[in-house]
């Protein structure tokens, strides 16, 4: 899977929005959501406990993404939802 995304805030913010677009790399869409906060947390060796959230809005916004895409694909063929991973 590729991923990107666009972010504006604290830098903890953007470290562990990036930490989750380098694990999210190679794996399925089911595989990605696999992945928890202490994850990224464990990625990046650590972060301080006021910063713990950060690592939360990275996986909450890739789950809302993966939401809104399959409500907006609705129509896709088997063949497409199942080349993401996504079970049918």
């Amino acid at each position: 899977m590729a991923s990107f995304f666009t972010l504006y805030g604290c830098p903890s913010a953007i470290a562990t929005s990036s930490a989750f677009s380098e694990l999210v790399k190679g794996k399925s869409v089911v595989e990605a959501q696999l992945i928890n906060n202490q994850d990224i947390v464990d990625a990046l060796h650590g972060l301080p406990e006021q910063k713990i959230h950060c690592s939360c809005m990275a996986v909450e916004a890739f789950d809302r993404a993966v939401i809104d895409w399959v409500i907006k694909s609705i129509h896709n063929s088997k063949e497409d939802l199942e080349s993401l991973g996504l079970p049918f």
